[in-house]
C-alpha cells in the first residue's frame, strides 16, 4: 500500500471526482445528496504550460480509458469531441458519470454554438442539469431514439486565455448560475519558473496511478445507487459554522447573484471535501465509507475559500 498524504490540486481533484463521482455521494440530510463532479477552468495566458502540467496528472485515466475501450467501446471515462446527442449516449452507457476535457475550452464552447445556432442557451442549461447529476429524458418522433437518463453526471475540466473569457461567460450566464458552477484557477505568470529538464517523479507517477486504479475499484450500493457518507458530528458543526460567514466569500455582494454564488460556494465545498475524503482513504487504506472528519472539512473550507477568490478575480 502506498502510504502519501495526497495533496488537493484543481487537477487531481478533478480526476479523482472523474474516476467515482456517482458511487460516492455525500449526503447532508435525507433529501440533499452531493456528488462529487466539477466543472474546473485553468486560466491564465498562451504557452504558460496549462496543458503540460494538466496532462500528467490525467495520464492514468487515459491509460484506463485505453484498456476500456479494448475491452467495451461503450465503457468509457472521458469525452473531448461530442454532440449533445451522442454525449446523451454516452450518459446512458455509463452511469459513473463522465468527464469533459477539453485542452481548449474555447473550442468547447464554439461546438455548443455549433450545434445549438439557433439556442446556444438550451445547452446551457442542459449543462447546469448534468452538473446536479440531473434527470435526461429525451423523447424523438422514432421511438427507437427516445431514451431516459435518471442521473446523468458530467463533469468539466479545461484550460482557456482571459482574453476570451468575456465571450465565453456573458451576462446571462452569470444571471442563470452557469458562471457560478465553475472553479477557477488563475495562473500567474510572474510566479513561473524558467524552463528546466525536470519531469514528474516516478514516485508522483506511482501513486496518481495507484489513486486512480484504487478508486475506479469503488462501485454502486445496488443498481446505480451511489453508497451515501456523512459528516461527523464536529464536521457538521463547523460546516455550519462556515456557512453562516458566507457574506465575506460572496463574488456578487450585494447583487442578484449573491444568492446563485454562495449556493454554489457551499455545494463546492462538500464536494471538494466528498474527494478530499476518498481520496485520504485510498492513501492511508481507511475504509471510505466511514464519516468525515473535521481535519478535511477545514481542507475542503480552505480550498472553497481559495476558489471564491480566484472567482472573483
Amino acid at each position: 500500500m502506498i502510504r502519501r498524504p495526497p495533496r488537493s490540486t484543481p487537477s487531481n481533484s478533478s480526476a479523482a471526482s472523474d474516476v467515482y463521482k456517482r458511487q460516492r455521494g455525500l449526503k447532508v440530510k435525507n433529501d440533499w445528496v452531493e456528488h462529487p463532479n466539477l466543472y474546473i477552468a485553468v486560466v491564465g495566458p498562451s504557452g504558460i504550460g496549462k496543458s503540460p502540467a494538466s496532462r500528467a496528472v490525467f495520464k492514468p485515466l487515459y491509460s484506463f480509458e485505453k484498456q476500456w475501450y479494448r475491452e467495451s467501446r461503450n465503457r468509457q471515462l472521458i469525452v473531448d469531441d461530442a454532440t449533445p446527442e451522442s454525449l446523451r449516449i454516452v450518459l446512458a452507457d455509463n452511469p459513473r458519470g463522465i468527464l469533459w476535457y477539453q485542452d481548449e475550452l474555447a473550442g468547447f464552447f464554439l461546438g455548443i454554438n455549433r450545434y445549438y445556432s439557433n439556442n446556444n442557451n438550451a445547452f446551457i442549461k442542459r449543462l447546469m442539469s448534468l452538473y446536479e447529476s440531473g434527470l435526461w429524458r429525451t423523447n424523438r418522433v422514432d421511438r427507437d431514439k427516445n431514451n431516459l437518463v435518471p442521473h446523468a453526471t458530467l463533469s468539466i475540466f479545461g484550460t482557456i486565455q482571459p482574453k476570451i473569457l468575456p465571450d465565453v461567460f456573458k451576462n446571462k450566464s452569470i444571471e442563470e448560475g452557469f458562471f457560478h458552477r465553475f472553479l477557477f484557477v488563475n495562473v500567474d505568470p510572474a510566479g513561473l519558473s524558467l524552463w528546466s529538464d525536470r519531469e514528474i517523479s516516478p514516485e508522483t507517477d506511482k501513486y496518481l496511478l495507484h489513486l486512480t486504479e484504487s478508486l475506479l475499484g469503488y462501485d454502486f450500493r445496488d443498481s446505480d445507487n451511489p453508497i451515501t457518507i456523512e459528516l461527523s458530528d464536529c464536521a457538521k458543526q463547523r460546516f455550519n459554522e462556515w456557512c453562516g460567514c458566507m457574506g465575506d466569500f460572496r463574488v456578487d455582494r450585494g447583487s442578484s447573484c449573491a444568492l446563485a454564488d454562495t449556493n454554489k460556494l457551499v455545494s463546492q465545498c462538500l464536494r471538494l471535501s466528498l474527494i478530499a475524503h476518498c481520496m485520504d482513504s485510498v492513501a492511508y487504506g481507511w475504509d471510505e465509507k466511514k464519516p468525515i472528519e473535521l481535519g478535511v472539512i477545514e481542507r475542503a473550507i480552505n480550498l472553497a475559500e481559495y476558489f471564491a477568490r480566484e472567482r472573483r478575480k
